[in-house]
C-alpha cells in the first residue's frame, strides 16, 4: 500500500495507524493532523529519496520504526515534523551514526530506543534535555561521553548500555565512576554480567566496575621532577664553576697519590720518584715559583741571579726546568709543590689570565689550607686591574706577604733583602686559613 495524504483525508479522525510487516510506499506530501501513533515495524519501505518526502504530523506522540533495516537515522527522522513526539523506537535497525541536531525537532522526546543497532559513538545525545528512558543495549559502543553522564539530563530514570563493546581505558573511567556512584538512574541490567570490557585483551570479559584503572594525571609529577632536576643541575653547575679549581686540585692530588704508588711498586730502585725529602726530612726545594712564560726574562735575569746564585743561594723549583717531561703535568706540579717549603708567586696581569698559572695558584692555596700554614709569598711585578681581580686573589692579598717590584736601584736592593728574609723565615702557623 501507499502511505500518503489520502489515508488521512479519508480517515479524518485517525489517531493510530499500524502498518507492521507491510510493503509501504511513501507519498511526497503527507499531512495527518489527528494521528497520535504510527507503527511501521518490519515494513518494506519503497521510496526514491527521503529528501522528497514530507510528513506533517503536529500531534504525533508515538513513532515506532523498528526493524526497517535503515543505516542512518537522520534520513527517515527528517521526514517527520512532529513537535509533540514523546516515544521513538528505532530498535533492530542497522544504524551506525546519529546525525548532528537530529532530535532538535522533537523537543518533548522522553523515550528513545536505539538498541540492537551498530552504533559505535553516541554523540549528540546530550542535546535531548527531557529524555527519561534511553535504551542503547546491544550496540558496538566503546566509550560514553562525559556529557551524557552529567546533570544535563535531570529527568532520566532509565539508561541501558548493556552488552556493548566497551574499551576499558581511562576514557571509560567516567562511566565506571557514574555506575558506582549515581543511584538515581536505573541501569536496567546486571552491571556485573552485562557491562563488561570488550577490549583490550587483558581486561576482556571483566566487568567495567571491577577494572582497576590508574587514570590520575601524572603530568604535574613529571613537571615537578623536571623542575627539581633543573634546579639541581643549575646548583651543581654554579658549584662546579665556583669550586672548579678546588675540584681539579683534589682530583690531581688523588691522581698524584696513585702515580706515586705505582712508582714505588714499579721503580723501587729510582729513589727520585718516591722520596719527597732528603734523609734529614728537609724539603727538597726552598720555594716553588709559579709564573707566566712572558715573565720568564725577569725570572731568569733577576730572580735566579739574586736568589739562586747569590751569596746565600736558595733552591728554587721552576716548572719549565725541574719538572721532567713524560709525566702527567698537573700531578707533577702538585708533587713538586709538596716538596717545596714555600710558594713564591710572580704576579702580573698575564698570570691571572693563564689557566695553568691559576691552577698553580689554587693548588698553593689548597696546600696552605691543608697544612694550616701561611707558606705563600706574592711578588707583584705589575699591578692587577680591578676587573681581573678574582675572589681568590682578593682573599690571598689580605693574608699572604706581598712584595712589590720597585723601579729604582736602591728599592731593588731592599726588595731582594726582604725576599731573602721571607724565604728564610720559618713557615708560620696561620689560623686564618683553617677550614
Amino acid at each position: 500500500m501507499t502511505f500518503d495524504a489520502n489515508i488521512c483525508q479519508v480517515a479524518t479522525q485517525l489517531e493510530s495507524l499500524d502498518l507492521s510487516t507491510s510493503s509501504v510506499g511513501f507519498g511526497t506530501n503527507i499531512t495527518c493532523s489527528t494521528l497520535l501513533t504510527l507503527v511501521l515495524s518490519e515494513c518494506t519501505v519503497y521510496f526514491k529519496s527521503w529528501d522528497d518526502i514530507y510528513a506533517n504530523m503536529p500531534v504525533l506522540q508515538d513513532l515506532i520504526l523498528n526493524a526497517l533495516r535503515i543505516s542512518e537515522a537522520a534520513g527517515i527522522l527528517n521526514v517527520f515534523q512532529a513537535p509533540q513526539l514523546q516515544y521513538l523506537n528505532l530498535n533492530s535497525n542497522q544504524i551506525t551514526v546519529i546525525g548532528q541536531n537530529l532530535f532538535k525537532f522533537f523537543p518533548k522526546l522522553s523515550y528513545l530506543d536505539l538498541s540492537n543497532n551498530k552504533l559505535t559513538l553516541i554523540n549528540n545525545m546530550e542535546k535531548i534535555r527531557n529524555i527519561r528512558t534511553l535504551l542503547l543495549y546491544s550496540n558496538a559502543i566503546k566509550n560514553v561521553p562525559k556529557a551524557m553522564l552529567s546533570h544535563d539530563h535531570p529527568y532520566m530514570t532509565t539508561l541501558d548500555l548493556s552488552d556493548n563493546q566497551f574499551h576499558c581505558d581511562c576514557q571509560v573511567e567516567a562511566l565506571r565512576s557514574w555506575i558506582l556512584t549515581d543511584y538515581m538512574v536505573y541501569l536496567h541490567k546486571d552491571i556485573f554480567n552485562n557491562y563488561q570490557c570488550f577490549s583490550p585483551d587483558s581486561e576482556k570479559d571483566f566487568s567495567i566496575t571491577q577494572v582497576n584503572l590508574d587514570c590520575e594525571s601524572h603530568l604535574w609529577k613529571y613537571i615537578s621532577i623536571g623542575i627539581a632536576c633543573a634546579i639541581v643541575l643549575l646548583i651543581s653547575a654554579v658549584m662546579m664553576v665556583h669550586y672548579w679549581w678546588h675540584i681539579k686540585y683534589i682530583r690531581f692530588l688523588l691522581v698524584n697519590n696513585r702515580l706515586n704508588q705505582q712508582h714505588v711498586l714499579v721503580n723501587d730502585d729510582d729513589e727520585d720518584d718516591h722520596i719527597d725529602d732528603d734523609e734529614n726530612g728537609i724539603p727538597r726545594y726552598d720555594t716553588y715559583v709559579p709564573y707566566h712564560l712572558e715573565d720568564e726574562d725577569w725570572v731568569d735575569g733577576e730572580l735566579l741571579r739574586n736568589i739562586e746564585e747569590g751569596n746565600e743561594p736558595f733552591r728554587l723549583c721552576l716548572r719549565r726546568r725541574d719538572i721532567r717531561a713524560g709525566r702527567l703535568l698537573f700531578a707533577e706540579v702538585s708533587l713538586h709543590m709538596q716538596r717545596s717549603r714555600k710558594i713564591l708567586v710572580i704576579l702580573s696581569p698575564r698570570f691571572v689570565e693563564d689557566n695553568m698559572c691559576y691552577f698553580e695558584l689554587n693548588m698553593g692555596h689548597h696546600r696552605v689550607i691543608e697544612e694550616n700554614r701561611n707558606a705563600m709569598i706574592f711578588i707583584i711585578l705589575e699591578d692587577i686591574p680591578d676587573n681581573k681581580m678574582t675572589l681568590l686573589l682578593r682573599q690571598l692579598y689580605c693574608r699572604v706577604q706581598c712584595i712589590k717590584w720597585p723601579g729604582d736601584g736602591y728599592g731593588q736592593y731592599l726588595f731582594w733583602r726582604r725576599v731573602r728574609e721571607e724565604l728564610k723565615r720559618p713557615v708560620p702557623l696561620d689560623r686564618r686559613f683553617a677550614v
